[in-house]
């Protein structure tokens, strides 16, 4: 049986190592994907692939929390990558402060699961 913490912690590996195969293959055939930069990123799924593994047994304990960490992991991603310096000061801020009161964020902001299609 796989604890609580363990599990999360597995999911977040897991996350990472999916994204980082995705992000890889959206820069396959690009300037960002030659040389020893491309012999590296090559090799990086093959590394992962014990981690990549492990995403059916997260997956299968929780589905719907494991397709939603992945994508709000991805987004953010997404986001923090199109923010310039100064905007990523701001936002490294709010993340201290919702860190030291979580709850009183919580109490205003809800979490939205995408539920999944059967």
């Amino acid at each position: 049986m796989i604890s609580e913490d363990l599990k999360m912690k597995g999911l977040k590996v897991v996350t990472g190592a999916l994204l980082l195969c995705e992000w890889i293959d959206d820069v396959r055939g690009t300037v960002l994907h030659k040389g020893k930069a491309k012999q590296y990123l090559n090799a990086i799924p093959n590394i992962l692939s014990k981690q990549i593994r492990i995403n059916d047994e997260v997956y299968k304990a929780d589905p719907t929390t494991a397709t939603n960490i992945h994508r709000s992991f991805d987004e953010l991603v997404s986001k923090l990558a199109k923010k310039d310096p100064i905007d990523l000061l701001m936002i490294n801020q709010i993340h201290d402060y919702y860190s030291e009161n979580p709850k009183e964020w919580q109490e205003l902001y809800e979490i939205k699961l995408t539920k999944l299609e059967e």
